[in-house]
């Protein structure tokens, strides 16, 4: 019985110890109140080998960003589900969301995750040179394309929803997400009304 316990951890370890390990990482929003952040955890899921970096946060307009680094032990590929609780402060009811992933080296976005009664679709990472809205350039981009599947499910102003995306990259990196939110439909034209409306009477 010690025997199968001592291999069963030692498979553990060694299941483990295929993926880079992340001693230090950041991650912040960048300033300028697009994105409240309040809670934020790095944990480890010691059987899948996979990190989670759980965010809450409130978003008060689009786009936003958060940005931060990983550092790792050694330049193997590490697993990292960005998981964001997002509460809409827009003032508009969202029936899509964007996660644009930047990063400065090679990486896959390998699965995502959305609130219920929405779907998730990760694209490829393409690589070339990227500005994201604050005119920064990034070597790497992948996007993931979130959409609710009905109305009812449409994300109101002071609600919240869970999106996630898993990242595979290979060692230390620094990475941005950039996030929009999409206006449903109705939202959408009362926005553009409102727009020439304004403009109209400071024209």
């Amino acid at each position: 019985m010690r025997v199968l316990c001592l291999g069963a951890v030692l498979l553990l370890t060694l299941a483990a110890g295929t993926n880079a390990a992340i001693i230090g990482w950041e991650c912040e929003d960048d300033g300028d109140g697009a994105v409240t952040m309040g809670a934020i955890d790095l944990t480890l899921d010691s059987q899948t080998g996979d990190y989670t970096l759980s965010i809450v946060e409130t978003m008060n307009w689009a786009p936003a960003h958060i940005e931060g680094s990983f550092t790792t032990d050694t330049p193997t590929d590490p697993n990292v589900w960005i998981i964001k609780e997002i509460t809409n402060n827009t003032g508009y009811t969202w029936d899509g969301y964007i996660f644009n992933i930047y990063m400065q080296q090679p990486f896959d976005i390998t699965a995502a995750s959305a609130p219920m009664g929405w779907a998730a679709l990760p694209g490829t990472v393409s690589s070339g040179s990227f500005l994201d809205s604050h005119g920064y350039a990034w070597d790497y981009m992948g996007v993931v394309n979130y959409s609710s599947l009905a109305s009812a499910y449409d994300l109101q102003p002071g609600q919240a929803g869970d999106f996630g995306a898993k990242v595979s990259f290979l060692g230390s990196v620094s990475f941005q997400v950039e996030q929009i939110a999409v206006p449903e439909p109705a939202t959408l034209a009362l926005l553009a009304v409102g727009g020439l409306f304004l403009r109209r009477r400071y024209a």
